[in-house]
């Protein structure tokens, strides 16, 4: 479990069992709304594979309240997997390219 106690740039160190999850330390931004913290994490905010799926995390007060939208060079799906305080999403971007996600807080 991680809660964040002030906004910015984080790193976090998971291990299971002793041994470091591979991909960690991974790298999240957590911001204020309405006086708790929203947090994004994972692999997908931060590179990915062309025709690979690509996965993110959002915690905050109620996953119903957000919305998420990726642009970029090829139109994108975004699925997405409400879990009460956070949310999972998934997307496969099929073109090289930058893809902007933007997470917008209800």
């Amino acid at each position: 479990e991680y809660k964040p106690n002030k906004q910015g740039r984080h790193e976090v160190q998971m291990a299971y069992e002793g041994a470091g999850v591979e991909g960690s330390p991974f790298s999240c931004v957590v911001d204020e709304a309405a006086g708790g913290f929203i947090t994004a994490f994972g692999t997908g905010l931060v590179g990915g594979m062309c025709g690979q799926t690509e996965q993110f995390t959002v915690v905050s007060k109620s996953s119903k309240d957000l919305d998420v939208k990726i642009d970029g060079a090829a139109k994108v799906d975004v699925k997405r997997n409400n879990r009460g305080e956070h949310a999972e999403f998934s997307y496969m971007p099929m073109a090289p390219g930058t893809y902007n996600i933007h997470i917008t807080y209800k």
